[in-house]
């Protein structure tokens, strides 16, 4: 058989895109059932409700590690007691998006419950009915498990050609079997939590219910709060929300009441680290954050100096820090005990203002070492190589990966630093982006453009460069990090570092929602 999982609505349905779930399964004492699953998704919310309208269905296969669990229990059978089939062992076909199980159907616990094989052949049983056929999954290793939300109800017919199986097996009891004993149910249809209807937990019946049963709704009393409640015993009066008496209470036959259960929050496991002061960001280097412990309610953390030291355990990480003028900048929390990588950013860029003038301060030619050199020269339309050919003697052009080049053909072998200045300017001047004039071994470099973006900067002439005038203000942005990490040394020392490829300010009052920051942290420790 093959049976389809609609993982939006978390059921089997009876036709993939549809919304109708399956209600029933037979199945033969004896055989091996060969049990095709596939997972898929019918549109959000809006799945047609018949087959006028064609109905889509979007396929999918679980992710790496995916655990799969199917089983039957017997009819009213809620405990952690066995199954009476079961098998968590499939063959995964990725082009077809299917998980192929086998299905022992001749386990000692059916051939017991049909009195299939005793000695006595007058008290066989037709068929096993009104069984639950349930399945539990999770989607990739680490994950949570999920199972189905409407029980499929089964029937096991005795087989009529009987006594060729062979020795029957146990149906295991899968390992973390989501049964709805030990799961909290969500009543869709409550929404409030007195009254008497259909619609009020009251209404639910208790009478079959066993203890310590858990169940959620949304409440409409309570602009559709999440309530959770227990089914305890108990013959307290009722005090909603906190304590809800079904209306089927009995003091002496069904003394059990409805008791609200508060959902921790979690805080305890949220640690806080930021920054309020500014700072500087040195070019192509990572600059530590000088972080403080903002709040660390669990004592998962302590700071000294920016470097932090974490209790051992997996942590989810969200962070921002701020940045002007610094070009592309990215974060990284650094294990630098281990000089590894714990999680890196994703990049964002802070534009420097755009300069006016800057200044080219040169270096004298030695035997030709200045031949084939180059820097990297910006405009409107982007970056320009400027290269050196030394006695212009035909040198090839460095490599580059910018689309224009400059190429400077007046330094000779032996060049003073003035000469060779007086050659750069010469060839910079001629270019309609700007304007270049040079002294004492100085090119002061105009832009007649207002759009540049980045200053000069050098690859392997040995030249510096200074930006001695900017139009307007450098841009200010934020780098984001997010991931997570496992920490196996408590005493592991780590840092928020902060990558830019320009020198830039760190920023200050960046951040709206926790004014004064220039950098945030949030750490969640889950396990």
């Amino acid at each position: 058989m093959t049976l389809y999982f609609d993982r939006r609505l978390r059921r089997f349905v009876t036709v993939p895109g549809l919304d109708g779930a399956l209600e029933t399964l037979t199945f033969k004492a004896g055989d091996v059932e060969e049990v095709i699953i596939q997972f898929g998704q019918s549109p959000d919310g809006a799945a047609p409700s018949s087959v006028v309208s064609a109905p889509t269905w979007t396929a999918e296969n679980l992710g790496a590690g995916a655990l799969i669990d199917i089983g039957i229990k017997a009819s009213g059978d809620y405990s952690d007691g066995d199954l009476l089939a079961g098998t968590s062992t499939y063959v995964h076909d990725s082009d077809a998006n299917t998980y192929t199980f086998n299905l022992s159907l001749n386990t000692t616990e059916i051939n017991n419950a049909l009195e299939r094989v005793d000695a006595d052949d007058t008290n066989d049983i037709a068929s096993l009915d009104d069984c639950l056929f349930e399945l539990t999954y999770k989607h990739s290793a680490g994950a949570d498990y999920q199972s189905s939300i409407d029980d499929v109800v089964a029937t096991i017919k005795h087989d009529v050609l009987s006594g060729s199986e062979g020795t029957p097996v146990n149906a295991a009891d899968p390992d973390e079997y989501s049964l709805i004993a030990n799961t909290i149910q969500f009543l869709d249809t409550v929404t409030s939590q007195t009254g008497g209807t259909s619609a009020d937990l009251d209404s639910v019946s208790t009478v079959s219910l066993a203890l310590g049963s858990v169940v959620a709704f949304l409440d409409g009393d309570s602009s559709s709060a999440l309530r959770v409640y227990s089914l305890d015993a108990g013959t307290d009066a009722e005090a909603a929300p906190d304590i809800i008496r079904p209306d089927d209470f009995n003091g002496s036959t069904n003394a059990k009441v409805w008791r609200l259960r508060t959902l921790a929050s979690g805080s305890d496991d949220i640690i806080h680290l930021t920054q309020a002061a500014s700072g500087s960001i040195t070019a192509g280097t990572y600059t530590k954050r000088v972080l403080i412990e903002n709040s660390d309610p669990g004592g998962h953390c302590s700071v000294s100096s920016g470097v932090f030291n974490l209790a051992t355990g997996t942590y989810r990480v969200e962070g921002s820090a701020a940045a002007n003028g610094v070009g592309q900048h990215t974060l990284r929390i650094r294990n630098t005990t281990a000089s590894t990588d714990a999680v890196t950013g994703m990049q964002s860029t802070a534009d420097p203002a755009p300069p006016k003038t800057e200044t080219i301060t040169c270096i004298a030619d030695s035997a030709g070492s200045l031949d084939a050199t180059q820097f990297y020269l910006f405009d409107e339309e982007g970056g320009i190589q400027v290269w050196i050919d030394v006695d212009n003697d035909g040198t090839t052009a460095p490599g580059s990966i910018l689309a224009r080049s400059l190429e400077v053909t007046g330094v000779s072998t032996g060049d003073t630093a003035a000469d060779v200045a007086t050659a750069v300017a010469s060839t910079i001047d001629a270019h309609a982006s700007f304007s270049a004039t040079a002294s004492s071994g100085v090119v002061t470099v105009t832009h007649d453009d207002t759009h540049t973006v980045y200053p000069a900067y050098d690859n392997d002439t040995g030249f510096t460069f200074a930006v001695t005038a900017q139009r307007g203000l450098p841009q200010e942005t934020r780098a984001d990090i997010r991931g997570r990490f496992t920490v196996t040394s408590a005493t592991d020392d780590y840092e928020l570092q902060h990558f830019g490829r320009f020198d830039g300010g760190q920023g200050s009052d960046f951040f709206l929602s926790y004014a004064g920051f220039t950098a945030f942290l949030q750490l969640t420790k889950e396990s």
